[in-house]
């Protein structure tokens, strides 16, 4: 193994709370009935416009991306900064891996301003990781585009990388790039949906994939 490739949220970013608590409030504010915290619960790993697609029964492309918009940028400048952070050991694990020279990337459907937002408030990239976002490839994960990317950047082969995530669409596309790939138990699939998937190694944590690795 020459490079680890991970998943941003509920993988590095313990941000359940974030992402639940902000659909709270998207209810509340827009007056929207019968949605509450259990609902929210529901929706989480699911991208804003299959969530507005789902509650509202007619909703126009335009009034879609505006409250697509407001939802990015509620979420980047109050609730990941209010409700999220890094799961314990996440960090220690990055720099143990790097100290023992493995190259180090982020993959994550989320969109460039808070991945950016992210690899500088937990000093990622002063460290030297690569980091590639929803907005930087056509498809997003479950396709491979965006590990076939960094694959690239990160002058690796197949054999030679592993994919770590926390959601049933990051096994499908670690095996749609032909790459091995870490489940880790602390995001936002059930185990049962991550079993179905068949990864080739199912740990309880990010900081176990040092143990699972050896480091």
């Amino acid at each position: 193994v020459k490079a680890i490739i991970f998943d941003m949220d509920g993988t590095l970013l313990d941000s359940k709370l974030a992402f639940v608590k902000q659909l709270e409030d998207f209810f509340e504010i827009n007056r929207i009935k019968g949605f509450g915290k259990d609902y929210a619960l529901k929706l989480v790993g699911k991208s804003y416009h299959d969530i507005f697609q789902e509650i509202f029964d007619d909703i126009k492309l335009e009034q879609e991306k505006q409250m697509i918009d407001w939802m990015n940028y509620s979420y980047r400048f109050f609730y990941i900064n209010k409700y999220a952070d890094l799961f314990p050991g996440a960090l220690d694990c990055l720099n143990r891996l790097m100290e023992r020279g493995l190259k180090i990337a982020v993959a994550t459907n989320a969109p460039r301003m808070i991945l950016d937002y992210f690899m500088k408030k937990y000093g990622l990239k002063d460290m030297g990781i690569l980091a590639i976002s929803g907005d930087d490839v056509e498809r997003k994960k479950p396709y491979p585009d965006m590990l076939i990317k960094l694959m690239k950047q990160l002058e690796c082969n197949e054999d030679e990388i592993i994919y770590v995530g926390d959601m049933d669409i990051d096994v499908r596309a670690a095996r749609s790039a032909s790459i091995p790939s870490i489940a880790v138990l602390t995001g936002l699939s059930d185990i049962s949906s991550i079993e179905r998937e068949r990864p080739d190694v199912i740990a309880p944590s990010v900081d176990w994939v040092c143990k699972t690795l050896r480091v």
